[in-house]
Parts: C-alpha cells; sequence; structure tokens
C-alpha cells in the first residue's frame, strides 16, 4: 500500500503555487464582484423589456388607429362612388344617411344588377330598384304581395 506524503503540496512546483494563488484570487474578486454584477444586469434586462413592452403596445396603439381610419376611409369611398354612379334618389337619399353609418356601402352585386338594368333598359334608380327587389322576392319564393307563394304556408287569414 502506497501512502502519499504528509505534505502534498511539496509535490507541486512552486511557479504552479504561485499560478494557482493568482488565479485563486482572481476568481475569488470576480465572484466577490459577482452578486452587484449580476443585480444591476437583472435590473438593466427587466428596464429594457419594460420598455419594450410600452413601445410594442404604443405601436399596436397606433397601428389599430390607423387601420381604424383607413378603413373609416373606404367606408366613405365605398357609398361617395355609389352616389357618382347615380344610386340615389328622392326617395333613397345616401347624402343623408352617411353620417354614422358603419356599413361598407351598398352591395356589389345588387348595385351593378341596378345599374345594367338603368342603362340596359333606360329606366330611373327607382325603377331599377323597385324590379330588383321583385326579382330577388320572387326567386325566394315570395310573391309581390309579400306573401309566401309556397302552397304549404299557413297565414292566418286562410284560417
Amino acid at each position: 500500500m502506497i501512502k502519499a506524503p504528509r505534505n502534498y503540496k511539496s509535490l507541486v512546483p512552486t511557479t504552479n503555487v504561485a499560478m494557482s494563488n493568482i488565479i485563486e484570487s482572481i476568481i475569488g474578486g470576480i465572484i466577490d464582484f459577482m452578486p452587484p454584477l449580476w443585480l444591476i444586469l437583472c435590473i438593466v434586462v427587466i428596464c429594457v423589456v419594460i420598455l419594450r413592452i410600452s413601445l410594442f403596445a404604443e405601436m399596436i396603439r397606433s397601428m389599430r388607429n390607423h387601420l381604424r381610419y383607413l378603413h373609416s376611409i373606404r367606408y366613405r369611398s365605398l357609398f361617395q362612388d355609389d352616389l357618382e354612379n347615380g344610386l340615389s334618389s328622392n326617395n333613397f337619399d345616401l347624402t343623408g344617411n352617411l353620417e354614422g353609418d358603419t356599413r361598407e356601402g351598398l352591395d356589389e352585386n345588387a348595385t351593378t344588377e341596378i345599374r345594367n338594368m338603368m342603362t340596359m333598359e333606360n329606366i330611373s334608380f327607382d325603377e331599377a330598384r323597385l324590379r330588383y327587389f321583385r326579382d330577388r322576392l320572387s326567386n325566394h319564393g315570395i310573391g309581390s304581395d309579400g306573401v309566401p307563394t309556397d302552397r304549404r304556408t299557413v297565414t292566418f287569414d286562410n284560417i
């Protein structure tokens, strides 16, 4: 059995001992300095995160306001386009109903069909709108008087 010498540090050359003492003192100094450094680093990171979140929230708010503005311009322009295309009359006045209206304008399919009726048959907007409405009702099985055309329909005047 081999016994270790009592003074095992004597086996390490003196230059390595001096070097190890220097390294230990540097590491000890760094370790003593680390808690304040970590604390400062954490505070800086938290501040950066808070500032980024507030900047991100402000950016989202400004984008939302910008989209609302563009959305309102689009609504106004669609109604304005309908007005310019002659889709208004004394009975169906678009100019008096634009304020506070959240719709996107008139139905595109209906406006194109009504415009085609107006140009092909040379009729007024009110007449074209009435014909379009009657055609839609008849396509859905409703008569010109507003009563369904299905024979199975029960109404109170037939009882």
